[in-house]
């Protein structure tokens, strides 16, 4: 009896788990993807590197503006996890909504699906540039489901799409800036910063 009993509740710990990882944490609204607005993405991140480039070629400081959309961020994130997912580096991924929030905070929404189950996985990040010489990317909520995943092991994950989207924008003799500041807007991600000549020596 007390076999049957521990079997019971194991298998409705079991249920509880696989209800609490496959129920969506919350529900963003869809953002429809075009691979017209992912170039527009891109375009605007060369922007960047323009303003890098003009710094270091002509000694002076380069201001430069460019706001995202929602749209432009789902399509280039989907884009990023296209490309990934050709090279075997993650599971299969649908549904991904990038939605800036306001507040300083970006959420991020998308299923990953593995051999047996597909999981609905949610991010929250903080962006902020408090010296404004530095961008600041905090993860304040992350999920699988509804369970809360560890900080750290997503902060490893945003770390790493910080790093390869620093590698596409390419600025290969990298100056400093000054003066930045990120608005994150209800739908909208804006970058101002003043792009300071390389410095030597």
């Amino acid at each position: 009896m007390t076999v049957a009993l521990l079997g019971l509740a194991l298998v409705a710990a079991l249920a509880l788990l696989y209800h609490a990882a496959t129920t969506p944490y919350i529900k963003l609204a869809t953002v429809a993807t075009s691979a017209a607005a992912a170039s527009s993405a891109q375009e605007k991140l060369g922007q960047i590197t323009t303003a890098a480039d003009q710094a270091h070629s002509t000694g002076r400081p380069v201001p430069v503006s460019v706001a995202l959309s929602d749209a432009e961020m789902t399509s280039l994130a989907a884009s990023a996890v296209s490309v990934a997912e050709q090279f075997g580096t993650l599971p299969a991924i649908d549904d991904v909504v990038v939605h800036a929030a306001g507040a300083g905070t970006i959420q991020v929404q998308a299923r990953l699906h593995f051999v047996f189950v597909t999981l609905p996985f949610y991010v929250a990040v903080h962006i902020a540039s408090p010296d404004q010489k530095s961008i600041d990317v905090t993860v304040t909520d992350a999920r699988l489901g509804t369970i809360p995943l560890p900080a750290g092991l997503v902060t490893g994950i945003v770390d790493q799409v910080r790093r390869q989207l620093i590698d596409r924008i390419n600025v290969v003799q990298a100056p400093t800036y000054d003066h930045a500041g990120v608005i994150v807007g209800v739908g909208r991600v804006t970058f101002n910063a003043t792009f300071e000549p390389a410095r030597t020596g």
